[in-house]
């Protein structure tokens, strides 16, 4: 029983979390928010790009994201000591 009641607590967000974001929108330019949301993570994501091509070794590569945040790199093998 509880299980289910988990799921469905899971699955559904709840009245007043919805509220918070009907309220949110109706008082706020959504659209300017993404905007610098957006920016944020280019400039975020930039630094990123930097500190990796710094300081990993050349070993280690990556993917450079077209997107804002998202990085992706190959596991070639595993390291154990």
């Amino acid at each position: 029983m509880l299980i289910i009641a988990k799921q469905g607590a899971d699955l559904h967000s709840s009245i007043m979390a919805q509220r918070i974001v009907e309220q949110y929108l109706q008082d706020n330019d959504l659209d300017e928010h993404i905007k610098m949301i957006r920016k944020l993570y280019r400039k975020q994501r930039g630094l990123m790009v930097e500190m990796l091509e710094r300081y990993c070794p050349p070993e280690v590569s990556f993917t450079k994201p077209e997107g804002e945040c998202f990085f992706g790199s190959p596991c070639r093998r595993v390291y154990r000591r």
